[in-house]
């Protein structure tokens, strides 16, 4: 899988976790491989075009 796919993949899993469970976002940014939850925040909001709490 191409590295850009890949990390779109990996957001738009992390957005159904945002979206469907009670973990906070440091959690899922966790779980799916990212060690700054800051760094989660900006990607998640460039690729998806929101913010990982709206």
């Amino acid at each position: 899988m191409e590295r850009p796919q890949a990390f779109r993949f990996v957001l738009f899993h992390s957005s159904i976790s945002v979206r469907t469970t009670a973990l906070k976002t440091g959690a899922i940014a966790e779980a799916v491989g990212y060690w700054d939850t800051a760094h989660f925040y900006r990607h998640f909001k460039k690729v998806t075009g929101v913010a990982p709490a709206q």
